[in-house]
C-alpha cells in the first residue's frame, strides 16, 4: 500500500501504497487499448440505460490509476478485479462467509502453517484455456515479489508448490489462521501465467526489475472472471465486456462502462439524465434530491467502510510543532467531534467504530466508541508541554470517498480541533500526489478512507493499524524512513496470538485485546463508517455492497 513502507496501502485504501510508481505513471498517462480476447459483448441496444440494451452504465469518482491485480490496489480496483477475475475462494453475500471460486476446497496442517487448495478442473481463463496450479504459484510469486501494495497479503508466504495440475500447496513462515480469507481478496486474483509472460511478466524475485507487463496490462485482462477489460483510459472511463469462455452462469449485461464522474451531485444528474444507470457515491444530500424520484431508486447499505486519521508518532518535520506523543496522540482524538461529523457530513447514515477493526469483523465486539472531551483534550496537551497550543497540518487527498468530500471533513476537523487550541493547517493534493508523500513518510498527520480487502482482522486491520512488526502504521511512526519500525509489545503479543488460534473464537478474543491496545496506544482512529448511498434505475436487480468485491457486477441485471 506504500512505497518504501510497503504493507499496504490504499490509493487510496493509502488508501494504497503507491506500489509501483512506474505504474502509476503511466496509468496516470492514461492508456486506452482493445482486448486481443475475443468477445461476445458490446453494446447490443445502445449506449445507455434507456435503449434497453445489456450495456450497464455507471457513474463513480474512480481511483483507478491501474490495472494489472498484482499492483493495483483501490476500491474501484475491487470492483474491475473481482469482474474479470477470479480468486481462490471468495465472500458469500452475506459477507463473512468463504466461498468456493477457483478453489473446490483448502485444509491447513495443525499449525495452520501449510495451506493446501483444490482447484476446480471446469475452471478457464478468458482465452479457453484451463486454470492449472501453476497459475496459482505464478500469481501469488508475481505478488510478493512485484512488492506492492497489496503484496501485503502474501507477507507470510515462504513458497507455493504445485503436487498435480489441479493442486496449489502454500507454506507460510508462520501461522495464519486468515490465510484463506487473505486468498478472497481480489488482489490475489488468478491470472493466466502463459499470456501475461508472453506480454513481460515475471514473477522471479528480481521482478521488480525484470516484469515489464504493466503497460499490456493497462489495455489487456488475463483472468478467468465473467468479464474482460475492453479499454481503460484513467481519469475517464473503464469498459469491461462479457467474457465468451467465462466457465459459470453468464451474467446479464454484456458491456460495462465506469465513467469517472467526481461529485456526489454531478452523478446524480446522470442517473436523472439517464446517462447512467447506477450512481455508487451518493450523499444523504443528493439521495434526498432524487428519492422519489419516477424511475430512481435509492439504496442506503451499511458498510465497512470507513474514513480515519493517521498519525505518524515520531516524526518531526514542517508538518507538526512537535512529535505527535501519546499525550499529543490522545488530546486530538478527544478534542474531535465525531457525532457531529456523523450529522453533518452523513445526516444518519453512518456508524461510529471504537478502533481500526470494523464493526462485525472478529475483535470488534465490546470495544468502546470514541468519546468527545474538550476539557480532557486541553489538559493532555498542557500535559504534554503545549499550554499554549499545538500546531500540525492535516494532509489528504482530494476525492469523494462514500459521498463524503474529504476537504469538507478536513474544514470541519479544523474547526473543532481550534476548540482545543489545536491549530490545523489543511495540505490537499491530488490523489497520487498526496498518496505518495504520505508512503514516503513525509505527511504525519493524514486524512483517508479505506475499505476491506476480505472478512478478516489479521493483517490488514491490526497488522496495518497497529504497531506490529511488518505493519505500516508502525513504520511511518518511526522517526525516519530508514529507522527501524514503532512496535508496541502488547499489540505483538496479541497479534501472533490471533493468527496462530485454533477457532475462531479465539481468534476473536486474541483480536479483542490487540484493539484494545490499538485503543491505548493510537495512531489510527476511524472517524466514523459511513453507509454506502447507491442510486439506481429502477428494474436494476441485484445491487448490493461486498467486503471483498465492493460492488458484484456479475450479479447486476434487469
Amino acid at each position: 500500500m506504500t512505497a518504501a513502507v510497503s504493507r499496504r496501502r490504499r490509493t487510496p485504501r493509502l488508501a494504497r501504497v503507491v506500489g509501483a510508481l512506474v505504474v502509476s505513471t503511466l496509468a496516470l498517462a492514461g492508456c486506452v487499448g482493445q482486448n486481443s480476447n475475443p468477445s461476445n459483448g458490446g453494446n447490443s441496444g445502445g449506449g445507455n440505460g434507456r435503449s434497453g440494451s445489456h450495456t450497464l452504465v455507471i457513474a463513480r469518482n474512480m481511483d483507478l490509476i491501474d490495472t494489472d491485480p498484482s499492483t493495483a490496489i483501490c476500491d474501484t480496483c475491487q470492483i474491475v478485479f473481482a469482474a474479470t477475475y477470479q480468486t481462490l475462494v471468495t465472500l458469500a453475500n452475506d459477507n463473512h462467509t468463504l466461498i468456493p471460486e477457483v478453489a473446490t476446497s483448502w485444509s491447513a496442517n495443525a499449525s495452520h502453517t501449510v495451506w493446501t487448495f483444490k482447484l476446480n478442473p471446469k475452471a478457464r481463463f478468458s482465452d479457453g484455456t484451463p486454470v492449472t496450479a501453476a497459475d496459482v504459484k505464478f500469481s501469488l510469486l508475481r505478488l510478493k515479489n512485484l512488492a506492492g501494495s497489496a503484496s501485503y497479503l502474501v507477507s507470510f508466504m515462504k513458497g507455493v508448490t504445485t503436487p498435480d495440475t489441479h493442486t496449489a500447496v502454500v507454506t507460510l513462515t508462520r501461522p495464519d489462521w486468515e490465510f484463506p480469507n487473505q486468498m478472497s481478496a481480489t488482489y490475489t486474483s488468478v491470472i493466466n501465467s502463459k499470456e501475461v509472460q508472453a506480454n513481460g511478466g515475471s514473477d522471479a524475485a528480481n521482478a521488480p526489475k525484470t516484469d515489464h507487463a504493466d503497460h499490456w496490462f493497462q489495455s489487456h485482462s488475463a483472468g478467468s472472471g465473467p468479464y474482460m477489460l475492453q479499454s481503460f483510459t484513467s481519469g475517464q472511463q473503464v469498459t469491461m465486456v462479457a467474457n465468451p469462455h467465462y466457465w459459470g452462469p453468464k451474467p446479464f449485461f454484456t458491456r460495462i462502462v465506469m465513467k469517472q464522474t467526481e461529485t456526489a451531485a454531478s452523478q446524480a444528474q446522470l442517473l436523472q439524465s439517464g446517462e447512467a444507470n447506477i450512481a455508487m457515491q451518493l450523499n444523504p444530500v443528493t439521495a434526498a434530491s432524487v428519492q422519489g424520484q419516477s424511475g430512481i431508486t435509492v439504496k442506503t447499505i451499511p458498510s465497512f467502510n470507513v474514513l480515519w486519521i493517521g498519525m505518524s508518532a515520531e516524526v518531526k518535520n514542517q508538518y507538526v510543532q512537535g512529535p505527535m506523543t501519546l499525550k499529543v496522540r490522545k488530546a486530538i482524538l478527544a478534542a474531535i467531534n465525531y457525532k457531529q461529523l456523523e450529522s453533518v457530513l452523513m445526516k444518519g447514515d453512518s456508524k461510529l467504530q471504537g478502533s481500526p477493526i470494523p464493526n462485525g469483523f472478529p475483535g470488534s465486539a465490546g470495544l468502546p466508541l470514541p468519546q468527545t472531551n474538550v476539557a480532557l483534550a486541553k489538559k493532555l496537551l498542557t500535559e504534554a508541554g503545549y499550554a499554549n497550543g499545538y500546531k500540525l497540518t492535516l494532509s489528504y487527498p482530494e476525492i469523494n470517498a462514500y459521498g463524503v468530500d474529504l476537504g469538507v471533513l478536513a474544514q470541519l476537523l479544523q474547526t473543532q480541533l481550534k476548540k482545543a487550541n489545536i491549530n490545523l493547517s489543511l495540505n490537499p493534493a491530488t490523489f497520487a500526489v498526496n498518496t505518495t508523500a504520505w508512503g514516503g513518510h513525509k505527511l504525519p498527520f493524514e486524512l483517508l478512507y479505506w475499505a476491506p480487502d476480505y472478512y478478516g482482522s489479521g493483517v490488514q486491520f491490526v497488522g496495518f493499524f497497529g504497531l506490529v512488526e511488518g505493519g505500516t502504521m508502525g513504520a511511518l511512526s518511526a522517526p525516519t524512513a530508514s529507522s527501524p519500525p514503532v512496535v508496541d509489545p502488547i499489540e505483538q503479543k496479541w497479534y501472533e496470538h490471533a493468527l496462530a488460534a485454533n477457532s475462531q473464537s479465539q481468534a476473536e478474543q486474541f483480536f479483542n485485546l490487540a484493539g484494545q491496545q490499538m485503543q491505548a496506544d493510537p495512531v489510527a482512529m476511524p472517524l466514523f463508517s459511513p453507509d454506502i448511498v447507491i442510486g439506481y434505475q429502477n428494474g436494476i436487480k441485484g445491487v448490493g455492497y461486498s467486503g471483498c468485491c465492493n460492488l458484484k457486477l456479475w450479479q447486476l441485471s434487469r
